[in-house]
């Protein structure tokens, strides 16, 4: 038996045997428990690090629409202020087309599952078409400013 070397000692031996016993286990237990947290700890940190940028990046993303959008419905406005105004326009609707784009480059390189560069899909091309809209409709503007106009809100651009 494995209690044999114990049958002969005193109670107190026995009792203090079984309690170093416990404790070693309770020791592992304990020890495992905190690995386990520490890891749970680092990768909840690394999920709320990694959601910020997103959020940070969205709001970036919202702001460039937003600067896409309000340049392109001022296109309607100053179509007889000339050329120059117009390509200060699209300079500034470049830009913020390039800041789109690396925005979402930005939040496919923080996405680790497919399903989540999966959506993002859909955006970019939503991209590449909305700059194929916004560069004809600049076109147009610097020729005809009526046709561009009449072409704008045909495309959904709203005009004031």
């Amino acid at each position: 038996m494995i209690s044999a070397p114990l049958e002969n000692k005193k109670i107190g031996t026995r009792l203090n045997v079984a309690f170093g016993i416990i404790s070693i286990f309770l020791i592992l237990i304990t020890s495992m428990g905190c690995f386990y947290l520490i890891e749970a700890q680092k990768k909840l940190n690394r999920i709320v690090d990694v959601n910020d940028q997103r959020l940070h990046i969205a709001y970036g993303i919202m702001e460039q629409l937003g600067i896409i959008a309000n340049s392109m419905s001022k296109v309607g406005i100053v179509l007889n202020q000339g050329v120059n105004v117009i390509e200060n326009y699209r300079n500034t609707i470049k830009e913020a087309q390039i800041s789109y784009r690396k925005a979402l480059e930005e939040l496919e390189r923080l996405e680790i599952q497919d399903a989540g560069k999966e959506l993002l899909s859909e955006p970019k091309l939503q991209m590449t078409e909305g700059t194929s809209i916004n560069n004809q409709a600049l076109e147009m503007a610097s020729v005809d400013g009526l046709e561009a106009t009449k072409w704008i809100r045909g495309a959904g651009i709203k005009i004031p």
